[in-house]
């Protein structure tokens, strides 16, 4: 239920709003910059309508031993507030959650070096409650490339029996962040749903992180969702981080690939020049210029999320399409790979 109170956003826009089951797919949640706003994060989530986040704990620049602390860290937090959040297990716990009221959460990584190459933990960050996991996080690691890699070579063997451990235990590979080759890669070989939990239209903003026609159609033919996220300079080159501009890129991908296959994962993080500044020392003090970013990018925040209702109706969007973009489609994918 909405209790964030916006003017401007119509009754029956908020009435929807507030009926829907609404899911945000990439919620970057490691402890970088100020832990005040990082608690004031998930609160702020649910005062904007949304029932279900996952929540970014690890990706490639976390090793397994430091995962399983964040994890169980993670896991306390939100225990011991069953009032407010539900760990959700499957589809069923996020509906349980939406009709009580609460905030269901799963986790993901961003990367997979927290696997540090052995396939057995991913069934063991599975119990855990990770969902989906990044296959690498822009730069090259043991299973393929990043986006920003000069040269895409695809899957690594280890790499491709990833693929096949990753469909058995029922956790989602997710191409956000990865090459293109190394993400077609991965849907080629895959038997269940691929998913890009974060990523926008390249066809609307050429930025490498953003996909292609390419992409995006076999994301959609293996069953998968594209998760459109609210950072500028993957939205545009004007700073335009607007319900509008979001309502913009999903249309591109509904156009493309229909409306079963498109989802919201905004990526906003709750301290952004904390984030940068870690960025940067991770990145030896430069980050790739391609990816124009900067300390002070404006991000859309998850106020916005019944502005992006009310723009997809003032589309034409019906009721129903409008659910299926908010939160239905990632509950289908959820429900047929998670086990």
């Amino acid at each position: 239920m909405i209790t964030h109170s916006d003017p401007s956003i119509e009754p029956s826009a908020i009435a929807l709003h507030s009926d829907a089951l609404v899911c945000d797919f990439t919620v970057p949640f490691a402890d970088i910059g100020d832990p005040r706003r990082k608690r004031a994060l998930l609160p702020r989530y649910a005062a904007s309508g949304v029932d279900c986040v996952s929540l970014s704990v690890s990706g490639d620049t976390g090793q397994a031993a430091d995962t399983l602390k964040t994890i169980a860290r993670e896991r306390a937090r939100i225990a011991a507030e069953p009032e407010r959040y539900l760990l959700a297990a499957n589809v069923a716990d996020i509906r349980r959650a939406h009709q009580e009221g609460r905030l269901a959460v799963v986790f993901n990584f961003q990367g997979t070096d927290p696997l540090e190459g052995s396939l057995e933990l991913v069934e063991a960050y599975y119990a855990l409650g990770v969902r989906h996991m990044g296959l690498a996080y822009n730069l090259r690691n043991r299973v393929g490339d990043g986006c920003f890699e000069p040269n895409d070579a695809g899957l690594s063997l280890f790499g491709r029996k990833l693929i096949a451990q990753m469909n058995r235990c029922g956790m989602l590979i997710d191409g956000s962040h990865a090459g293109v080759r190394t993400s077609l890669h991965a849907m080629e070989l895959s038997s269940a749903p691929v998913i890009f939990s974060h990523a926008n239209p390249a066809g609307l903003c050429p930025h490498p992180r953003n996909l292609s026609d390419e992409q995006i159609r076999a994301c959609a033919a293996t069953g998968g969702v594209v998760g459109i996220l609210g950072i500028s300079n993957m939205l545009g080159t004007d700073g335009d981080v607007s319900p509008e501009r979001i309502a913009t890129h999903v249309d591109y991908c509904v156009q493309l690939v229909g409306i079963e296959h498109v989802g919201l994962a905004l990526d906003c993080v709750y301290d952004p020049a904390g984030t940068y500044q870690w960025a940067l020392a991770q990145a030896g003090g430069e980050l790739p210029k391609s990816g124009n970013y900067r300390a002070d990018m404006p991000l859309a925040e998850p106020e916005c999320y019944p502005g992006i209702t009310q723009a997809l109706l003032a589309r034409g969007y019906t009721p129903a399409q409008v659910r299926a973009v908010l939160g239905e489609n990632w509950l289908r994918v959820g429900a047929a790979v998670w086990k």
